[in-house]
């Protein structure tokens, strides 16, 4: 059942003290207009009576969802730095109800649930998205990760975090977004095809895949959450991930140079294998802009628009195949090139508007 009990709180912008019917159990099977409302970002919030300041109040309660295979623990974003402390109490709630000491029938049912724990409102609503659109969250979280890790600009410090915002058979739809206020700061599309192949790729991904699954916290942040005052933090994102891209790296240096010379003398941007330094030549490759760099040893570096995202992706390998596959190449200017990228964007951003 869901489970709400009246309890005052005072307004965050003028102070006056306001009833709020505050969440304790979500039952997503016999509720599902509750699991929309926390999907909508509408749960849990209201305005104030006095200044008609509307705020949303911090999670903290159960949530089960028996058909989407979900049980979550939900806690605020404060406590996210506390979230080991957290996993605990999660795991001993979760145990007096589906554990041990439950029932025969509650036990059984409790072995088909996946037990989670998340902080603030966005970790929330990004674990049910990923459930609605049978996207596995450890997959999901490493290649949140391998997209990070290609890009420079990447504002994780802080209460930002990168989140799953929707999802359909061909892309993923990412965002920045502040954990605090909910406000979208940037949004990316990514090849769905994306999650398969890190799922293929057990050797390169397997540990990790394993490490961020080990516990019901199954989320990037627990890599990158700096532990409280007096506890020393490991940065385990780039101990563990680094490995990792140096390996992607070397790869893609070794592939085919005979496919790769064929694709970079059909777009005429290299007339040798020399290693120096040329300009960047700018084409279109099955459908898609590309910019071509010479790097060192003759090979080429490669900047793709992933899925045309406003973020640039250099050495990622999961958009190596869509570069090489065999089809023409179009050569373009550089502002050609500026226009076709922006008339993409454009349409990614009409396809998702009002459903992210």
């Amino acid at each position: 059942m869901s489970l709400f009990i009246t309890t005052d709180v005072p307004c965050p912008s003028c102070g006056t003290i306001v009833p709020f019917e505050m969440v304790h159990s979500v039952n997503g099977d016999r509720r599902p207009d509750l699991k929309d409302a926390i999907i909508a970002r509408s749960f849990q919030k209201q305005a104030c009576p006095g200044c008609d300041f509307e705020f949303r109040v911090e999670p903290e309660f159960n949530y089960i969802h028996i058909k989407g295979r979900q049980w979550i623990a939900a806690w605020s974003g404060e406590k996210l730095r506390q979230w080991q402390e957290y996993e605990v109490h999660a795991r001993k709630a979760f145990d007096l109800s589906f554990g041990p000491a439950a029932p025969k029938a509650a036990r059984e049912l409790g072995s088909e649930l996946a037990m989670r724990v998340t902080f603030g409102w966005p970790g929330l609503r990004e674990k049910l998205v990923a459930a609605a659109a049978g996207i596995n969250d450890g997959l999901l979280e490493l290649a949140k990760m391998a997209i990070i890790r290609n890009s420079g600009e990447s504002p994780i410090t802080g209460p930002v975090e990168f989140r799953l915002l929707g999802a359909d058979e061909n892309e993923l739809v990412l965002g920045w977004i502040r954990r605090d206020s909910e406000e979208l700061l940037e949004t990316s599309f990514v090849p769905r095809s994306l999650l398969a192949e890190i799922e293929a790729d057990t050797e390169a991904w397997g540990p990790l895949l394993a490490e961020i699954t080990s516990s019901p916290y199954v989320d990037l942040q627990r890599l990158i959450t700096a532990p409280p005052p007096g506890e020393e933090p490991v940065d385990e994102l780039t101990a563990d991930s680094g490995a990792i891209q140096r390996q992607a790296i070397a790869e893609n240096r070794a592939l085919n140079k005979d496919e790769a010379r064929s694709i970079v003398g059909t777009a005429k941007a290299y007339p040798g294998a020399n290693p120096v330094a040329r300009p960047p030549r700018f084409c279109l490759v099955a459908g898609h802009p590309v910019k071509l760099t010479g790097v060192e040893g003759g090979g080429m570096d490669i900047t793709v628009l992933s899925l045309e995202t406003g973020r640039f992706g250099r050495d990622m390998r999961f958009l190596e195949r869509t570069v090489f596959a065999p089809a023409g190449v179009e050569i373009l200017t550089e502002e050609a090139f500026n226009a076709k990228v922006l008339e993409v964007r454009a349409g990614l951003a009409a396809k998702w508007k009002g459903k992210v």
